[in-house]
């Protein structure tokens, strides 16, 4: 490989990584993230939860938090991206899913709001259930039918866009092998898009998968060369 594709590594991990500072805890990132969305400074906001997630990229509250501040900055479309992260990590929360409701519905998605709240109105009916072990076991079984029918899955994926924006999800999850299949679903019905292939650059680059991570800037590149 040489220097150049070397440095153009260096420079893309640069840009799409955040460096955390390893002497505090995801969850004291987590809660000065929760005290500056209290003081209304949510990009700051924002910068802290996206440390602790770096920290733990598998606690659901942490993304949750991350989709509140953007919200609050009305930048929807992120704040949906956040809290599909967090639904793919714990989707039995009734609350998420009412908010995940609410985004979309400021969006002008109200099919999808509809489905979102539906979904939300299930679990709490379920976590009212009596807790004997039977209903246990029963409410289990219900959790599981509105997983396989509502989780995001590749039947709720259509677009390039949504392919992409699943991938994106799926990187700051670290579920980078499931990322690249995302792009390159988003890549298959519009393969002239340099960003999606920039996406499945970046994956490959995590992977440290370099060569192919080339292969897949240098398609980029090619459609885009100002970029």
């Amino acid at each position: 490989m040489n220097n150049h594709a070397l440095l153009m590594l260096t420079i893309l991990f640069l840009l799409f990584s955040i460096t955390a500072v390893q002497a505090e805890t995801a969850e004291e990132w987590y809660n000065k993230g929760l005290a500056l969305n209290g003081q209304q400074q949510y990009e700051d906001a924002i910068e802290a939860f996206d440390n602790a997630i770096q920290i733990n990229p598998n606690n659901a509250t942490y993304w949750s938090g991350k989709g509140i501040s953007f919200m609050f900055l009305e930048k929807y479309e992120d704040a949906l991206l956040a809290l599909d992260s967090s639904i793919v990590i714990n989707p039995d929360d009734s609350g998420i899913w009412s908010l995940k409701g609410t985004i979309l519905s400021k969006l002008g998605k109200f099919t999808e709001s509809k489905e979102a709240f539906d979904i939300a109105a299930q679990l709490l009916v379920l976590a009212d259930t009596d807790d004997s072990d039977e209903k246990t076991e029963s409410v289990d079984s219900e959790k599981m039918n509105i997983r396989a029918k509502n989780l995001i899955s590749p039947e709720k994926y259509e677009t390039a866009e949504e392919w992409y924006n699943k991938g994106r999800a799926l990187n700051g999850q670290q579920q980078y092998e499931d990322a690249i299949e995302a792009f390159d679903n988003a890549i298959q019905i519009n393969p002239n898009n340099a960003t999606y292939w920039n996406g499945k650059g970046i994956s490959f680059m995590f992977l440290e998968k370099y060569e192919d991570a080339l292969l897949a800037l240098d398609s980029s590149i090619v459609i885009n060369p100002d970029d």
